[in-house]
């Protein structure tokens, strides 16, 4: 179950560091400089805890955080930087930092999808469900068409062993436009949490098919079929 869960909140937030960042209220090109770097080095594959230096992309969470800070103190009130400050926190380990960043940007801002997200991930990292579906709920009143939303209170609803809710969700985000692969990948997981291992495969194919590099259902495929005696 812990396996499971932790695949699906991967998968649901695995665009949370990546999405688009606001630009109102810019605090200049200093934020947005820091914010190409992080994306590069996102985009190379790598993380904080990689070397110092990886194909010429440089890998320094520390040093980018310290640049935000420098930001912060010219824009304290900005939520973008926040924001990016948050990420960053949590790509280096310092949870408790990120989610106090992440609690300022949602008092700041209660409809800021993607720090509620962010926020919902670290509570179910933590265990703290209650939290989450709280946190999920309030964020889906103030935004209720952000499909991504409702993938993480998938999530929420998973990890409480609630396949009806789970699977409710996942068809509201894929009315809202959220990926057909991530959903599909996301139905085989509570398919398979069900025991439902034929309508697990073939969602597990569907992902497969769209995405013919992507390790995810690819292991779950492979384990089904070991299990199975393929």
């Amino acid at each position: 179950m812990k396996t499971l869960l932790t695949l699906f909140v991967v998968v649901v937030c695995a665009g949370c560091a990546s999405q688009p960042w606001p630009t109102e209220h810019d605090p200049g090109t200093k934020l947005e400089d820091i914010l190409t770097e992080w994306q590069e080095m996102r985009a190379a594959g790598l993380r904080c805890e990689d070397s110092d230096r990886h194909d010429n992309v440089r890998v320094d969470c520390g040093r980018l955080r310290d640049a935000l800070e420098r930001v912060a103190i010219t824009f304290p009130q900005n939520t973008d930087v926040l924001f990016a400050s948050a990420v960053l926190a949590y790509a280096s380990g310092e949870r408790e930092q990120a989610q106090f960043h992440l609690d300022t940007v949602l008092e700041r801002k209660p409809d800021h999808a993607t720090a509620a997200e962010l926020r919902s991930r670290i509570a179910i990292e933590e265990g703290n469900l209650a939290f989450a579906t709280r946190l999920l709920d309030q964020t889906i009143e103030l935004r209720p068409d952000v499909a991504s939303l409702r993938e993480v209170r998938a999530a929420v609803a998973y990890a409480m062993r609630d396949w009806e809710e789970a699977r409710k969700a996942l068809n509201t985000a894929a009315r809202l436009g959220a990926p057909a692969w991530r959903l599909d990948y996301h139905q085989g997981l509570v398919c398979e949490a069900e025991g439902d291992v034929l309508r697990a495969e073939t969602h597990y194919r569907a992902a497969l098919e769209a995405r013919p590099e992507w390790e995810a259902p690819q292991g779950r495929l492979r384990g089904l079929w070991a299990e199975r005696g393929h």
